[in-house]
């Protein structure tokens, strides 16, 4: 999934991811339960959503809360994973 520039724009990623999908605002709207117009506010404007809404929304974009937040995991986290799974061979 593409991320955006820009931390904080959780609107423009969601947008994107849902493009790719090739889904529209209402198809997106039912799969997360909201009103499609608050589909619409988030990919337009500055979202402050709160975890209940992030989860949904990421849900039915098939997609996670931090690939739409656009972090990643701490380098030291995937350091730990990787070489977990090296360990095991």
């Amino acid at each position: 999934m593409e991320t955006s520039k820009k931390p904080g724009d959780l609107g423009g990623r969601a947008a994107h991811r849902r493009r790719q999908l090739g889904l529209s605002r209402a198809q997106v709207a039912r799969r997360a339960r909201m009103p499609e117009g608050y589909i619409k506010d988030i990919e337009e404007r500055p979202a402050d959503v709160d975890a209940g809404v992030l989860w949904r929304l990421a849900a039915a974009l098939e997609t996670t809360p931090r690939q739409l937040l656009g972090t990643r995991r701490p380098v030291a986290e995937r350091r730990a994973d990787e070489a977990g799974a090296t360990a095991g061979r």
